[in-house]
């Protein structure tokens, strides 16, 4: 008879104990629960292949596995949407984030980055904007100043006898008239008649050897003098003004028309001035204090004189140049002299 083994005690309520079970044994070739539901949502689809392998129920088991696939649809959905923002097409529409290193347009290449710009973990401060100087208030700018009144001297004249001047451009309110005169003390003067461009005289001014001036209140034309002296000689100047450049009148060419010579009292033929203006220049031989010619001027329509000219060797003159303003027509001069040859030359404008 063999050993008797005695049944083990069992209180009254107590459940028998079961075989006793080796602990290395418990749960071999099964993936732990928590590590498969890392994989889930980590490694997708390594966590549902594990849950599988894991010890749970069947029903765990699905459950799991359709949360892990709504989860990661989910997930690739919102991925796919949001990578529309990084469409090249919406970036060629944006300028370009880098600084332009010249004045130059950008090339359309250059709105386009090559390569992804990673986007800084922390956010970047705003690059202080630089301050701008308050600018100082401009300096007013000087007004120019007013331009200086010159003298200008318009005319100037030696003579010793009559003659009628060029014409002299005025372009201040008013001139100056100037002379120096050499002749005898008692008998010797000399007076210049002013005339505007209509032929108006507008003043008169008589003078005798010295020095002197006078102030002429009629300006901003064009005027002439009718020089008329008597043993004397005479340097006149004429003096205007104004700012600015010499504004000169310019006497219109002349042509020559006539020339007539001779000694002694004499009228030349008849000439026709086809101008507006013609001169008459008298030269006579050398001078001496008995020598003297005069030339008057005679409209041959009706026997007047319109104009006279005159030189006085006793003064040391020869030649005067007398300007004449009678316009077309025909004309002839009357010469008388004294002890001497001369010869009268006659040019007119071209109208």
């Amino acid at each position: 008879m063999g050993p008797v083994v005695a049944a083990p005690f069992v209180a009254p309520g107590m459940v028998p104990p079961g075989p006793a079970v080796n602990p290395t044994r418990q749960g071999r070739g099964r993936v732990p629960g928590w590590i498969a539901g890392l994989a889930c949502f980590l490694c997708f689809p390594v966590g549902v292949v594990l849950t599988w392998l894991t010890s749970w129920t069947q029903r765990t088991k699905v459950v799991v596995t359709v949360v892990t696939l709504i989860f990661w649809v989910i997930a690739i959905s919102a991925s796919a949407a949001g990578s529309g923002s990084h469409n090249p097409g919406n970036l060629a529409a944006l300028p370009s984030v880098r600084p332009s290193t010249s004045p130059a347009q950008s090339s359309p290449t250059d709105l386009i980055s090559p390569s992804p710009v990673a986007l800084s973990p922390s956010p970047i401060a705003p690059s202080p904007s630089p301050v701008k100087p308050t600018p100082s208030p401009a300096a007013p700018s000087p007004s120019p100043a007013p331009a200086v009144a010159l003298n200008h001297t318009v005319l100037k004249l030696t003579g010793t006898g009559y003659e009628t001047t060029q014409l002299f451009n005025i372009p201040s309110a008013e001139w100056t008239l100037s002379w120096v005169i050499v002749g005898d003390a008692q008998f010797g003067s000399v007076t210049f008649e002013i005339y505007d461009s209509t032929g108006t005289n507008v003043d008169s001014v008589d003078a005798v050897p010295g020095r002197d001036s006078s102030t002429v209140h009629q300006g901003n034309d064009l005027f002439f003098m009718d020089i008329l002296v008597a043993n004397a000689r005479y340097t006149v100047t004429v003096t205007s003004r104004y700012a600015g450049p010499v504004q000169a009148f310019s006497v219109p060419a002349l042509k020559a028309l006539k020339v007539f010579t001779g000694s002694g009292d004499k009228s030349t033929p008849s000439f026709h001035v086809s101008g507006s203006l013609f001169v008459v220049i008298l030269q006579t031989g050398a001078p001496s204090q008995f020598t003297s010619v005069t030339v008057y001027v005679i409209d041959a329509s009706n026997g007047t004189q319109v104009s006279e000219a005159s030189v006085e060797g006793a003064q040391g003159g020869s030649l005067t140049i007398d300007y004449v303003y009678a316009g077309t027509g025909t004309y002839y001069l009357k010469v008388l002299d004294a002890n001497t040859t001369w010869s009268a030359t006659v040019k007119q404008t071209s109208v």
